[in-house]
């Protein structure tokens, strides 16, 4: 049944169309300079030559085209043959001349009697082979071009030389002296087997001795790398590898021009040229569907089984089989958008926005359903003995002619069932919009609302795929992609995706494939991670994305629908072998400014690259930039880059697809830029160009100038820093002396000014008829005129002895104050007899503690003397509890009193702090709760 099936599916099927390849016009408008092509070649620094008319030689770096101009004006701009010697040299023929480029200059050598040049080829033995329709000449390496005596008939269209000369006539194909066949023959080329010949009679091979036939269609052009030949026909391109044959034409998208000849580039990369320009196919892998084969125009639901892919739409159903496209969309369909597809019965079915439709090969009809009559039908999948339904309302099973709503008759939640997918054990999954998932296996049916951990939110996922009944994979718009088991929770993140809305998924071997909003990516699962990557070849082609739930697997195929079309990705071709692109560093000029001659300040120019070689710049020039290409011809866009200068620092910038490095204000140096190129996702591989340079120091930076200037200046700067020196010193000298003698005039000042206060007080004792006082009074005021005139003339003192002055002092205070206040002096422990203090200078914020802060307190005070050691620092604090420097400043004063301690010691602060340019400070602190006034200097500890 099912096979009368396939054959009348095929049969009333609408006439067949070929699948589209991206074919890429490339011409003026990409900056090619002419667009008359003679022929084409890749040298191996991996630049592509064209031989053009009007242009001359031309470079295209997959980016960019330079045109190299012979300096013979006697030479015309045309062009017809190009080859690549053993030594690099590229070699062109114009009319009768010979042209070889070294990659600086062209030499030049002429035929005789004005011959006009056919083709050309590298001789292995000699330099180059030449021939003309008639003639064969051999160009040694002393530059002697001598004809050859061959024997052949009818004019040469090709040559080749390999153990011996091989020649493509009108009369068939020799090789030596040996004719191997008798039609006309255009075209020759060699692989690493065998020697491949397009003429009259179409493609052949001859391979150890023996000659076979590839096709019989008349070819123009053949060209041959690897396993992979591609032929040239009228109007058609022919493509033969160890995955078969392919024949491509207009209804395939290529372009109706007359092609004047093929070329095979690396990666299997198609080149045709003409007097159009250039035409490329990147790859045979990718295949596309779409409006100009009346499939879609856009495509909803896809299915396979193996032998046929049917893809649905808007207008109804579309069959691909093999290189056939049937279309059955103007069959009497009316239902709209095809949302589901699968095979049931010898039926294909259909759920659609309009309800359940059947097709039989010749016509489309409703099935009959009461239940499900008119609604969406979201999804459907097939089992060995029925078929299930995912609806608006729920999910339903049909088998053996009945309808059975499985949501109402197992309890299960009526929600709409967008997806259905069935796990390698045979248990169904089926995801709903709002009620998350249903399962059914061996345990019977179930409402699953949590797997590994994670709530099945049905608003969080919008794709899935079971692989058991404990395992499935689900796609988010927001969140990336989950894999999900009963034991786990695994997810690749957003960023992994390129932050893309996951649509479709499909586990594959080894590999679950998933179709985004930006294009096709696949999850691979390596050392126990699960990695993505980005297949470029298909997502640069993807403009809108896929559409939603529109992926299978077909054999060796991907099949996936979009709004563009329907998408066949060929598996085994898409993950071929591509050569790593070799990279070039096409172009160094200065970033900013007006001057262009670099080569003015190179050593040379690198042949072929056209750059200049070991740049030396002024130190005023020290802007450049620098422009890569990777020299490819399979998708250059898809290429990243990444560099560094050695020198500046050993971290690479990631450059992405930009290929300019700007860098600017570079110190001098001796740098090397070190560039590399990759493919989008792939490893960066060990391939790294570099370039040399040099930013010189500026003329006073030179060595000889510095040594010009130390010899010059040498003399002279050691008698001027001598006598300098004499003279500083001196100097020194003489400020020390005079910071001497102010110091000792403020420690002069310090001992009248205490001597009065001391004076007063004793006139107090007597005024006030207390002798007895007053005596004792004067005894401690002796032994204190006596301790202070010993240190007055020191520049420091004890610790030891300034405490003793203070005791002294404090005392007679007692007495003069009669008791009025306690006090206490501490000194650290760490503090030896050899630590050394400036002689009064802390007896004046003594003195100020107890005139203006303990005096006019009504209540008894106390005063807190301390000296410690804080590293290399002597601290002296002085705390009192008064009234606080606030308060005494409101008392009323003496109108003929003028307080000099104060102003005094800040002097003497400032003088110390000029003398030992070290720490020293004074802070004055008003203290509140209880009310007084703290004193901390700060000096360095020196020893005496």
């Amino acid at each position: 049944m099912r096979r009368i099936f396939a054959i009348l599916f095929i049969a009333i099927a609408a006439p067949v169309f070929g699948q589209q390849y991206s074919f890429q016009k490339i011409g003026l408008e990409q900056g090619m300079p002419s667009t008359r092509i003679n022929t084409m070649m890749q040298d191996s620094r991996g630049f592509f030559w064209l031989a053009t008319e009007g242009a001359g030689l031309v470079r295209y770096d997959g980016f960019e085209f330079k045109t190299f101009t012979p300096e013979n004006t006697k030479v015309r701009p045309l062009l017809t043959a190009l080859c690549e010697d053993s030594e690099g040299n590229i070699w062109a023929a114009s009319d009768n001349t010979l042209l070889k480029y070294d990659g600086l200059t062209f030499s030049y050598f002429y035929l005789p009697n004005n011959d006009r040049i056919q083709k050309i080829a590298c001789d292995r033995n000699a330099h180059m082979v030449v021939a003309s329709k008639t003639a064969v000449y051999s160009l040694d390496k002393a530059d002697t071009l001598t004809q050859l005596q061959l024997n052949f008939e009818g004019e040469i269209h090709d040559l080749l030389y390999l153990e011996e000369f091989w020649l493509a006539t009108d009369s068939g194909v020799y090789a030596g002296d040996k004719r191997l066949t008798t039609e006309s023959t255009y075209d020759l080329d060699v692989n690493e087997e065998s020697v491949f010949a397009a003429g009259k009679n179409g493609i052949g091979k001859f391979v150890n001795g023996g000659f076979s036939q590839i096709n019989s269609e008349k070819s123009k052009g053949i060209s041959a790398r690897g396993a992979k030949i591609l032929g040239l026909a009228d109007g058609k391109i022919l493509i033969y590898s160890k995955n078969g044959f392919l024949e491509l034409d207009q209804t395939n998208g290529l372009e109706d021009q007359r092609y004047k000849g093929c070329y095979l580039g690396n990666s299997g990369v198609v080149w045709l040229y003409s007097n159009q320009g250039l035409t490329k196919l990147e790859n045979t892998s990718l295949r596309i569907y779409n409006e100009k084969e009346k499939v879609g125009p856009e495509i909803f639901s896809v299915w396979s089984d193996g032998h046929q892919v049917l893809a649905g739409s808007g207008r109804g159903l579309t069959a691909v089989t093999g290189e056939s496209i049937n279309n059955f969309q103007g069959i009497n369909y009316n239902y709209g958008v095809v949302l589901a597809i699968d095979r049931f019965e010898g039926l294909t079915w259909l759920g659609t926005e309009r309800g359940l439709i059947r097709f039989n090969g010749k016509q489309f009809t409703e099935a009959i359903f009461s239940e499900i009559e008119g609604g969406y039908i979201f999804a459907l999948k097939a089992t060995s003995d029925a078929l299930w339904i995912g609806t608006g309302t729920g999910i339903f099973k049909y088998s053996k002619g009945r309808l059975e709503n499985i949501s109402a008759t197992e309890n299960l939640p009526f929600s709409p069932v967008y997806a259905i997918s069935e796990g390698k054990d045979g248990s169904l999954w089926f995801a709903t919009y709002t009620e998350g998932f249903m399962r059914f296996s061996k345990n019977g049916w179930e409402n699953v609302r949590e797997l590994g951990g994670m709530k099945l939110d049905s608003l969080r996922f919008n794709t899935f795929t079971a692989v058991t009944a404990n395992e499935i994979w689900a796609g988010t718009l927001s969140e990336g992609l989950y894999h999900l088991t009963a034991q786990s929770t695994e997810n690749i993140s957003p960023a992994d995706l390129n932050f893309a809305e996951i649509k479709a998924l499909e586990v594959g071997e080894n590999t679950l494939w998933m179709t985004t909003n930006k294009g096709l990516f696949k999850t691979i699962k390596t050392d126990g991670l699960y990695k993505v990557k980005e297949v470029t070849q298909v997502s640069r082609l993807i403009r809108e994305g896929f559409s939603p739930q529109a992926l299978t697997l077909h054999n060796d195929q991907l099949v996936a629908g979009s709004p563009e079309g329907l998408f066949v990705i060929d598996l085994n071709l898409m993950q071929q072998y591509v050569e790593p692109p070799q990279l070039a560093i096409t172009d160094v000029e200065l970033s900013f400014g007006e001057v262009q001659g670099l080569e003015d300040y190179a050593e040379g120019i690198f042949p072929f690259y056209g750059t200049p070689k070991e740049l030396r710049l002024p130190p005023d020039l020290n802007f450049l930039s620098f422009t890569m290409a990777g020299l490819t011809g399979y998708q250059p866009e898809n290429l990243i880059y990444r560099y560094r200068v050695k020198g500046l620092g050993d971290n690479w910038t990631q450059a992405g697809s930009r290929r300019e490095a700007i860098f600017s204000n570079i110190k001098p140096g001796n740098y090397t830029f070190e560039a590399q190129v990759t493919r989008e996702g792939e490893k960066w591989e060990d391939n790294s160009v570099t370039y040399h340079f040099v930013i010189l120091n500026p003329v006073y930076k030179r060595w000889w100038f510095i040594l010009l200037v130390l010899t010059l200046v040498g003399t002279l700067t050691y008698l001027y820093v001598s006598d300098r020196i004499k003279r500083a010193n001196q100097q020194l000298r003489l400020e020390n002396s005079l910071l001497d003698m102010e110091r000792k005039a403020l420690r002069l000042q310090m001992n009248p000014h205490f001597i009065f206060n001391a004076l007063d007080s004793i006139s107090s004792f007597i005024f006030k008829n207390d002798p007895k006082q007053a005596v004792r009074y004067l005894n401690n005021f002796a032994k204190l005129m006596r301790l202070t005139l010993e240190s007055s003339m020191e520049h420091v003192h004890p610790v030891e002895t300034e405490v003793s002055v203070l005791k002294n002092y404090l005392e007679l205070e007692k007495l003069r104050f009669q008791g009025k206040f306690e006090y206490e002096i501490e000194v650290d422990d760490e503090i030896d007899y050899d630590v050394g203090i400036p002689p009064m200078l802390i007896q004046p914020h003594v003195e100020n503690a107890i005139l203006h802060g303990i005096k006019p307190k009504e209540e008894k005070s106390f005063l807190s003397i301390r000296f410690k050691l804080d590293d290399e620092l002597l601290i002296c604090e002085v705390e009192d509890n008064g009234i606080g420097r606030k308060a005494a400043k409101a008392l009323p004063k003496r109108q003929d009193h003028r307080s000099m301690a104060t102003q005094i010691n800040r002097d003497r602060i400032r003088l110390l702090k000029l003398s030992k340019n070290e720490e020293v400070d004074i802070q004055i602190i008003d203290l509140e709760n209880p009310t007084g006034t703290k004193v901390i200097i700060k000096l360095p500890a020196e020893s005496i």
